[in-house]
């Protein structure tokens, strides 16, 4: 009522109920109070794991349902779809004097630090990254093995604590995994190790 600069001409329109869900100025607030006790006041946006790790909530390509129903939520076709472009691309390439194509699946977050997920969610086994990567392994360069066993060896997170994308040691890790495969096949190629890297 301080800060609505509206003119307001009959009496009853400063008593209109829709005045009181103007809130912005205090969401922030509010969400810092909730935000240690594990409550989001937008789950559809984020979710709040354990140990206070934020994840994407629904309104993000339904990721939280995509995530609990697996490969069963997404039509078969589109993987099927998804494989036959890569084939393509792929040929068209080595017809024109490129060596090597190859499509690195970064793992999301949740794939990384599922443990952190709310208990609810309990992921599918079976994900849309398996349908794809798996059955075209000469395309797709499937990191999330990667990232996972690179969790076991830093201490440090490779994933931002309340972003979604990865952070620096991440991107390392997802260097490092296509440094390894294109080695096996293009050993002409230079990459950077551990010994390049400022610690």
């Amino acid at each position: 009522y301080t800060t609505n600069k509206d003119s307001k001409k009959e009496w009853h329109q400063w008593f209109d109920k829709t005045a009181l869900y103007k809130l912005d100025f205090a969401l922030p607030n509010i969400s810092q109070l909730l935000y240690p006790i594990g409550t989001s006041i937008a789950p559809n946006f984020v979710i709040i794991g354990a140990g206070a790790w934020l994840f994407l909530g629904d309104a993000h390509e339904q990721s939280i349902t995509r995530q609990r129903s697996g490969f069963a939520h997404i039509n078969s076709n589109i993987a099927n779809m998804v494989r036959s472009v890569a084939s393509v691309r792929n040929s068209w390439l080595k017809k024109n004097g490129v060596s090597e194509f190859l499509i690195l699946v970064a793992p999301d977050k949740s794939t990384v630090y599922g443990d952190y997920l709310p208990n609810w969610i309990k992921p599918d086994a079976n994900t849309f990254t398996d349908s794809v990567a798996l059955q075209s392994k000469d395309i797709y360069l499937d990191s999330r093995s990667a990232f996972k066993n690179a969790r076991g060896i830093y201490t440090e997170p490779l994933y931002f604590k309340t972003d979604t994308h990865w952070n620096n040691l991440g991107g390392w890790v997802a260097y490092r995994t296509l440094a390894s495969r294109l080695a096996l096949t293009q050993p002409q190629l230079q990459w950077f190790t551990e010994n390049n890297i400022k610690k």
